[in-house]
């Protein structure tokens, strides 16, 4: 957003106006910039399968896995 002489612009489309589907194309090419610099992300939402084997990578790809790294330590 920008604001110039008391009015407020939405940058992200021609006329200025904020529409949801211009955040939304915003949000889209946002993606697909961080998406083409890692190769990974692109393997893994391309790889066919279930969703959830994806979402899987995806956290393990991004070390976003819950686990337990003190393990027994209360035993």
């Amino acid at each position: 957003m920008v604001m110039a002489s008391g009015s407020v612009y939405w940058n992200h489309s021609t006329g200025g106006v904020f529409t949801v589907n211009s955040a939304y194309d915003m949000q889209q090419h946002t993606v697909r910039q961080q998406s083409s610099l890692n190769p990974v992300w692109q393997l893994i939402w391309k790889r066919s399968g279930p969703e959830r084997i994806k979402a899987f990578l995806w956290a393990t790809a991004h070390d976003r896995l819950m686990i337990n790294e003190i393990g027994n330590a209360g035993s």
